[in-house]
């Protein structure tokens, strides 16, 4: 513990080592500006110490004065050009106008869509809109950045009401009562306002310490993220983090450590009246919020330039089971060694909180304009070093992906051509046979799971779900069309507990075709996904299922 916190001292330190810096984020309601500096980074054009595992991105790292600035130095600024914003200086003042954001989802039959923030899982129409402002004064900013979500919210099949009583019981014994996923927001209309991606900062060099209620991306995927996401809407938190790398003797370092509120949704699952075996199945949750305090750490190597090496931790309670000391409040910086389980429940923590945590690695081969990445979590800490050695993949999940990048010759349209893929699996490996453990995202002590709103913070494919992905897309600075193709299995760890017909798995397959194109200060980005859903929510009776998933967005930036 007190070499842990030594480290930590020693690392707060280094940060004072670099220049005084903005805060002015890329946020991720605009994915597309992030993976535009992603690609730019394989191809040489911009810092390869930039990690991008530690998102939000701030224009520190990006090397420019404003993501939306023309006159910003930078070997990339022609990717912002499009957008010069709008500045106003008033003496020591800086103002700058933050884009308009507008992004809308259709379904045909039932919901679709995961890492669109605020956005909640609807059939229909759906919309979010966002706006704001960021203002510096001195190291004290401002970025004001609220959203707006409405959705049509129509009616769907979902859990099918046919389902014996023996499968209902299991659903909610091992998933309705454990997590705080509704299947539906409501029976109306649903419209709702946040905070966004707004964020009141103090920042001096590379550190910057604040209060924000931005979205997080933690590790290096790209389509999922075992421990923060950007599948829930932005949770209010206290942040301590970089906000650039910070280079020390032994190569550079970013971070961010935060503590913060997750809030419940509100809505009750169905069918709270059915019984099994004489017994109601729906337990109200508590009427409480959850603490939770996280962190992440990413080291770049001075020997090996293009590796990145890094480790998240996560741990939530609910707020009348949170003690005074410190370490209740930081359990962030606890041994990773379970010295409060209770091994007669299994290693259960007997401060009644749960903790997720993951190893991640991304290596870059700018020469080869390719990159693979890999994440490794664990939903249930070792007890010990000797535990983990012999079963380090108890209940482990895993994220692996890979993109590389070809030049075109001779086209008149597009530059490069980009492969990628990507692998995601959290459904319950077989050491859950003998040595129990809950699906992801999922626990007994805290009932409302791994959640803020009714979305997961995690990766949004759901508890016991897996993904494999793969797309091809044709690229020239913002403008770029592709395929992609997806197959997902949903939360395999029901399946294997409640339905007795082996080939009943409910899986997508899914095939898209995307388009990004700016036109002035105008960026359009859209997906036509056709979902072909096998076995819809585990059921013969509502069988084969097909839907149509279409988005358009929409950023405006002033001049």
């Amino acid at each position: 513990m007190k070499k842990g916190l030594r480290f930590i001292s020693l690392f707060i330190s280094a940060l004072s080592l670099g220049l005084t810096a903005s805060s002015q984020t890329l946020n991720l309601n605009t994915p597309e500006l992030i993976d535009i500096y992603r690609r730019a980074q394989l191809m040489g054009q911009l810092d390869s110490s930039v990690s991008f595992t530690v998102q939000p991105l701030y224009l520190e790292a990006l090397k420019i004065k404003s993501s939306y600035d023309s006159d910003s130095s930078s070997s990339i600024n022609y990717l912002l050009k499009p957008f010069g914003g709008h500045k106003i200086r008033k003496g020591k003042v800086d103002l700058q106008i933050l884009p308009i954001i507008w992004n809308q989802q259709y379904n045909t039959h039932y919901p679709e869509g995961f890492n669109d923030g605020a956005m909640v899982p609807a059939r229909g129409y759906q919309t979010l809109i966002s706006a704001g402002f960021f203002a510096k004064y001195g190291p004290l900013s401002i970025q004001l950045m609220p959203e707006l979500v409405f959705a049509e919210n129509r009616k769907f099949n979902g859990f099918s009401p046919s389902q014996t009583d023996r499968a209902w019981a299991i659903y909610y014994q091992n998933y309705l009562n454990l997590v705080d996923l509704p299947e539906r927001f409501g029976e109306t209309v649903y419209f709702n306002g946040f905070w966004g991606q707004s964020s009141i900062r103090f920042t001096h060099r590379a550190l910057s310490v604040g209060i924000s209620s931005e979205n997080l991306w933690w590790g290096p995927g790209k389509n999922n993220s075992l421990v923060i996401g950007n599948s829930a809407p932005g949770f209010k938190h206290i942040t301590l983090n970089t906000v650039r790398p910070v280079k020390t003797f032994a190569g550079s370092f970013e971070g961010q450590l935060i503590a913060g509120r997750l809030e419940s949704s509100g809505f009750v699952p169905p069918e709270i009246r059915r019984e099994y075996q004489g017994k109601v199945l729906y337990s109200p949750k508590p009427d409480d919020w959850r603490y939770i305090n996280a962190g992440i750490l990413t080291y770049h190597p001075k020997w090996i330039p293009s590796l990145f090496l890094g480790i998240t931790r996560s741990f939530y309670i609910y707020h009348n089971d949170l003690g005074s000391k410190l370490g209740d409040y930081l359990p962030f910086l606890t041994p990773l060694e379970k010295k409060n389980a209770d091994i007669t429940t299994g290693g259960e923590d007997k401060k009644k909180r749960d903790q997720l945590s993951s190893l991640f690695a991304r290596w870059l081969f700018v020469q080869a304009k390719a990159e693979i990445y890999f994440e490794f979590g664990r939903n249930d800490h070792s007890f010990d070093l000797r535990d983990f050695l012999l079963m380090p993949e108890h209940s482990r999940a895993y994220v692996f992906g890979l993109r590389k990048i070809l030049k075109i010759k001779n086209s008149k349209n597009f530059d490069v051509i980009q492969f990628s893929s990507e692998f995601t699996q959290l459904e319950r490996n077989v050491t859950n046979n003998y040595r129990p453990s809950p699906s992801w995202y999922i626990h007994h002590q805290v009932r409302d799971g791994y959640t803020n709103n009714g979305q997961l913070l995690g990766a949004g494919i759901g508890p016991g779900s897996n993904m494999q992905s793969f797309d091809i897309c044709f690229i020239k600075n913002f403008k770029l069309v592709g395929l992609q193709f997806e197959r997902v299995v949903h939360n395999n760890d029901f399946h294997y507990l409640s339905v007795t017909e082996l080939n009943d798995y409910w899986v997508d397959l899914n095939i898209s075709s995307f388009a990004q194109w700016n036109l002035k200060n105008l960026l359009i980005k859209g997906t036509l996904k056709s979902i072909n859903s096998f076995n819809y929510q585990h059921s013969n009776d509502l069988g084969n299922v097909s839907n149509l998933h279409l988005k358009l967005g929409v950023t405006y930036g002033f001049n």
